[in-house]
């Protein structure tokens, strides 16, 4: 009948135009979401987000130099820069207030005392472009001594604050082969024995290996002079 063919006729009309509409929302959200993902991620690889910013006591770690690409904001010692899947790819570091963090590799470490915008170009820190196994101490080291037992600031190592008058308690006895002074320490005296006795020397800078052996795994006690 002419009242069943114009249903057909308008239902066909109507599934048309559906199709035709699901098609083109279809086309504009998948549109959208590729757009906003190529944005996100080129956001993420190539541009520094102001928000990804050190705080106070903590420090953020990036991908590439320039604090551009990955990142991820350390507040604590990591034993494994895997942890936040950063191991042997880092190529800058921003510095938080009040924090003087020391990073590691299979070589030795060292502290870093302000923002390196490039590992790879950098005078001081090159060798640890790409290659940083570990992080310690985030706190502010300058009235410190780090002290290591090996020589060139390698192997195990301890940040110490104060004035020690015997090192045998805390596993140090005999052990120091090299050490580094906090920019606030005006020399650091070593003594052979204990409770500040016995032959001593003054030191008033860093060394990664006492002088013609020098004190090398014989000193007991030490005392630190602040500038």
């Amino acid at each position: 009948s002419r009242i069943a063919k114009a249903i057909a006729k308008r239902k066909k009309h109507i599934h048309s135009n559906m199709s035709s509409k699901s098609l083109v929302c279809a086309l504009l959200v998948l549109a959208t979401m590729f757009s906003g993902s190529y944005g996100i991620r080129h956001r993420f690889l190539q541009t520094a987000d102001p928000a990804d910013e050190p705080v106070t006591g903590c420090v953020m770690f990036y991908e590439n130099c320039d604090y551009l690409g990955y990142n991820s904001r350390v507040c604590t010692s990591l034993d494994n820069m895997e942890t936040i899947d950063l191991s042997n790819k880092v190529g800058s570091i921003k510095l938080g207030e009040g924090v003087t963090p020391t990073i590691c590799n299979e070589t030795g470490c060292k502290t870093v005392h302000a923002d390196v915008p490039c590992f790879s170009t950098s005078t001081d820190y090159s060798d640890y472009a790409d290659n940083i196994d570990s992080v310690d101490s985030l706190r502010d080291t300058s009235d410190c001594i780090t002290i290591f037992n090996g020589i060139n600031w390698s192997g195990d190592f301890e940040i110490i604050c104060e004035d020690v008058p015997k090192l045998k308690p805390i596993g140090w006895d005999n052990k120091i082969s090299s050490f580094i002074l906090g920019s606030n320490v005006e020399s650091v005296r070593f003594w052979r024995n204990g409770s500040y006795e016995a032959w001593n020397r003054s030191y008033s800078s860093s060394y990664a290996e006492f002088p013609h052996g020098g004190m090398d795994n014989t000193i007991s006690s030490f005392k630190l002079t602040l500038k």
